[in-house]
């Protein structure tokens, strides 16, 4: 009889190993999961910023001083360093013409803890958006 309590014993302790294994791997999976999720949040939040300035390139028909402000502040609170406009139209284009948004800058990031050990890490992106001109301000003052 005792060597059945024995066996029982030894297979309940190895159950409970592979259950705290198992619940361990999952806790894992969730926090690269959520780190991943506000990532991705990070990186839309960038693009709509820049397509709601865009959108105003488009009608000031130049990437105004204003806009310009507007997006830094909405940029550094997103997270985002060493923002650059460097290549981005800053002269009036005239209606029709193309005009240019390049947003260049560092945000820190969730990084995979299980593929370099590190918690965080440094992304450096640059977006490069083209609209036509619909600034009419040319067309009625010429």
């Amino acid at each position: 009889m005792k060597k059945t309590n024995l066996i029982r014993d030894e297979a309940n302790g190895i159950s409970l190993v592979f259950l705290a294994m198992s619940a361990t791997i999952i806790i894992c999976l969730i926090f690269v999961l959520v780190n991943q999720v506000s990532n991705l949040e990070a990186w839309q939040d960038i693009e709509n910023c820049a397509h709601r300035t865009l959108l105003q390139i488009e009608q000031d028909g130049y990437f105004t001083q204003e806009a310009q402000d507007v997006l830094t502040a909405e940029l550094q609170e997103i997270g985002v360093s060493n923002i650059s406009y460097a290549g981005s139209s800053f002269s009036p284009a005239g209606y029709g013409n193309a005009t240019t948004l390049i947003i260049s800058g560092t945000i820190t990031m969730f990084a995979n803890p299980f593929e370099d050990g590190s918690l965080y890490d440094e992304k450096t992106f640059v977006i490069e958006k083209q609209i036509s001109s619909k600034s009419l301000e040319e067309v009625i003052n010429p």
